[in-house]
This record gives structure tokens, C-alpha cells and sequence, in this order.
């Protein structure tokens, strides 16, 4: 993440740095603005251990956050950097709760 003042050629310094770490051909970096996703205050979390004990963690991780800011809805992201899986079978979506609360979780 990078973060800077407005109009400080942030956008065109992530764009250079993921077109050398792709040509370098060891690296797959994609550029993702999420500034939208501001107002949803998401918690992003990576998979570390097994997918039940990141979803566990986080989803009370989530809940936790959601219910400081008062927000009206939640979602939890997980990154799963597992080289050998195709994007295919990370890219997925389920609905989970936590103490009562809905939260949507995305699997990238």
C-alpha cells in the first residue's frame, strides 16, 4: 500500500513498479485501486495457516472492527499466496457471521 498527498504520481509509481516486477518474470503483481472500498472499512487478511483458523481469526478480527465503527455492513478478504493453486480456485465468495453480524468473505 502507499499512501501520499493527492497528485503525487502515487497511481504512475505502482504501475512502473508492477510492470518491472513482472518483466522480471519472478513476481505476478497486479495494481488494485481500493479507494471505493474505503467507506466499507474491509479487514484484509493473507492466509498464513489453514483456511478454518484464517476465517476463525478473521472473521472475529472483522466483526471487532465492524462493530468500532459502527459500519452497516463487513467484509473480510483473505489472500491466498499459494503459488501452485490457479487463480481459479482462489478467486471465491460465501456469506459467514459473527456474533450476529453478517459479513461477506472474499477469497483472492
Amino acid at each position: 500500500m502507499l499512501h501520499a498527498p493527492r497528485q503525487t504520481d502515487k497511481t504512475t509509481c505502482l504501475l512502473v513498479l508492477a510492470d518491472y516486477l513482472n518483466q522480471a518474470g519472478r513476481y505476478r503483481a497486479v495494481y488494485a485501486n481500493i479507494e471505493g472500498a474505503q467507506a466499507y472499512r474491509p479487514t484484509v487478511l493473507v492466509l498464513h495457516d489453514t483456511l478454518k483458523k484464517t476465517l476463525a481469526a478473521g472473521l472475529a478480527q472483522t466483526w471487532d472492527y465492524a462493530d468500532r465503527c459502527a459500519a452497516d455492513e463487513a467484509h473480510l478478504i483473505i489472500f491466498d499466496r499459494t503459488t501452485a493453486k490457479p487463480w481459479g480456485k482462489k478467486i471465491w465468495r460465501r456469506e459467514a457471521s459473527h456474533q450476529g453480524m453478517a459479513i461477506t468473505v472474499w477469497g483472492a
